[in-house]
């Protein structure tokens, strides 16, 4: 199908077609603090905060953090050719860095070819969000996305099939299953399965979308060893008055984290036998946006993850040999069994593209003590803190 879709193409191309370029984006600085230490994406900083930190990964987890931020800013690119389109989309965001200034440096977040077939059918080639959860809650951590923590879409190498009607959106993908940062093909080029996402939703004119979402990939652990990442859905984008707006996602899947979403359940193998241990979860937000008088709107998101067989989880960190002294990292692993939390958030529109506001939110994270750690520390941690800054987007 996507071969006849490209092939098509060739034949409708218009070379009169005028290149329309349009620059959007949004930079959002952000003073972030902490009445304890937080993590983005296992890394004990605040530039996209996402769980309570590992207490063995930071020297005093109960000591106060303050942070300012811009890396979450970005912008991008979008040239409209006749049916032809492409996105090109970069941020600063790099979650090994505690608080850049010059060190930020550009991501590429986004980068696709759309060719629109009819009017209301879209085939999207490159990198993007992926179809089985591109939903993002109402707050304003714009990276942080309450992600790992109910919410599981990412960026994914894919081809799109975009269908909507008066009354339904059809959407299917295949995509690669992962990523790799490395020099050399790894065991995910070496074995190459796509992985296959739907997604339909009933179409309420002006009202928004509900619908349902299912994925399925192969994971490659080792050239030799396969499993089963899959995952379902059911999700809700709902505009319920002119100032009322509530989105919403529920999961449960296998091995997801494995495929680059970013969930808890990552597949792996016994070190000892050899055998493949899968991990199972389930997690859900919700989150609101509601308008309170001229200019001002009033936000709550709650969210959740939790791992199903959490004794099979792996901590994230190597241990130290005595507790006085913090274990090394391993970013390759969530190393949670369950993380939660939730966000309120007050805004104010001051001018034309500018929102300013400020966000309390509190996070309960339970992370697995490495075997052999001597610490006798407790690895679940509940913080609170509040961020205060300006979006502007244009």
């Amino acid at each position: 199908m996507l071969i006849a879709l490209l092939i098509a193409s060739l034949s409708t191309a218009h070379a009169e077609d005028e290149v329309k370029v349009k620059l959007y984006g949004t930079v959002k600085p952000t003073v972030a603090l902490t009445g304890g230490a937080v993590e983005s994406y296992g890394r004990p900083n605040e530039s996209a905060i996402t769980a309570a930190a590992n207490p063995r990964l930071v020297t005093d987890a109960d000591q106060a953090h303050l942070s300012w931020q811009v890396a979450q800013s970005r912008f991008g690119i979008q040239a409209d050719a006749g049916d032809a389109q492409a996105v090109l989309e970069l941020d600063f965001i790099d979650f090994n860095v505690a608080t850049p200034t010059t060190g930020a440096r550009p991501r590429l977040r986004q980068a696709t070819v759309g060719w629109s077939a009819t009017d209301a059918t879209t085939l999207t080639l490159g990198q993007t969000w992926d179809i089985f959860a591109p939903l993002n809650p109402l707050h304003r951590n714009l990276v942080g996305g309450s992600f790992q923590a109910g919410n599981l879409g990412f960026m994914r190498q894919q081809a799109i099939i975009d269908h909507k009607s008066k009354a339904l959106h059809l959407s299917g993908a295949l995509g690669l299953a992962g990523s790799n940062n490395g020099v050399s093909d790894a065991a995910l080029e070496l074995t190459p399965r796509p992985t296959v996402a739907g997604r339909a939703a009933a179409r309420l004119g002006d009202t928004g979308e509900v619908g349902a979402a299912g994925f399925f990939a192969k994971v490659a652990l080792s050239e030799e060893d396969l499993t089963t990442a899959w995952g379902g859905q059911l999700f809700a984008d709902l505009k319920l008055g002119d100032k009322t707006q509530l989105r919403s996602e529920a999961f449960v899947g296998q091995n997801l984290q494995s495929t680059g979403m970013l969930t808890l359940a990552q597949a792996r193998l016994d070190p000892t036998t050899g055998d493949i241990i899968d991990l199972q979860e389930a997690g859900a937000w919700i989150s609101l946006r509601q308008g309170v008088g001229e200019g001002w709107a009033v936000t709550a998101t709650v969210n959740g993850d939790w791992v199903l067989n959490s004794e099979d989880v792996v901590a994230n960190y190597t241990p130290a040999t005595d507790d006085s002294t913090l274990g090394v990292l391993d970013a390759t692993t969530p190393g949670m069994t369950h993380n939660a939390g939730g966000r309120v958030g007050l805004e104010r529109k001051a001018a034309s593209h500018l929102i300013l506001y400020g966000e309390g939110f509190g996070l309960n994270s339970a992370h697995v003590q490495a075997e052999g750690d001597p610490s006798d520390q407790g690895l679940r941690a509940t913080r609170f803190g509040g961020e205060l800054g300006a979006v502007f987007s244009f």
